[in-house]
């Protein structure tokens, strides 16, 4: 695993990140690697989803799952039926 060293934090900052840690009961060092990890798969997340063509992966799905159409999925069956929802008392 790697390391990383972060220089010239100012106070302020630094006092926050201890106060959140210790709030978390970690250590400043595993709250900081914490924000840093959930930093990053955020950002991948966001990529992924940016760079993804939904259409174009529910294609292949459908495709490789042999589903010609919205008729090929298997819907459930509603066998029940709710009670209206009303707001009076």
């Amino acid at each position: 695993m790697g390391s990383l060293l972060i220089r010239d934090i100012n106070d302020e900052s630094l006092a926050k990140l201890k106060k959140i840690a210790k709030k978390q009961h970690r250590s400043t060092e595993a709250e900081a690697r914490s924000l840093v990890e959930d930093f990053t798969a955020g950002l991948l997340v966001s990529h992924e989803v940016e760079e993804t063509n939904f259409y174009d992966e529910l294609r292949a799905y459908m495709e490789k799952e042999g589903i010609k159409g919205i008729d090929d999925f298997e819907l459930p069956l509603r066998t029940e039926t709710a009670e209206p929802m009303t707001f009076e008392e």
